[in-house]
């Protein structure tokens, strides 16, 4: 009996993870624009936010390679 209720929690977290999966591609496929929608400085005006973030060391000094230089730099 221990065997099955195993493999029967196995199964069921395979299917909720693959279906997150599929469900979360099929989000983004929907949410994204088509490309040339977006003008230069509006991207540019984006990328700020996410380097406001990715910039921050709280995030700076988790994200880090082997040699503890952060992976978002040039030298990363």
């Amino acid at each position: 009996m221990k065997i099955s209720l195993v493999a029967v929690v196995i199964a069921a977290s395979s299917i909720a993870t693959l279906t997150g999966i599929v469900a979360a591609n099929g989000e983004a496929a929907k949410d994204a624009l088509p490309p040339g929608s977006v003008s230069r400085a509006e991207g540019l005006e984006a990328w700020k936010r996410i380097e406001a973030v990715v910039t921050h060391p709280r995030c700076a000094n988790c994200h880090v390679d082997a040699n503890a230089i952060p992976i978002w730099t040039p030298a990363g």
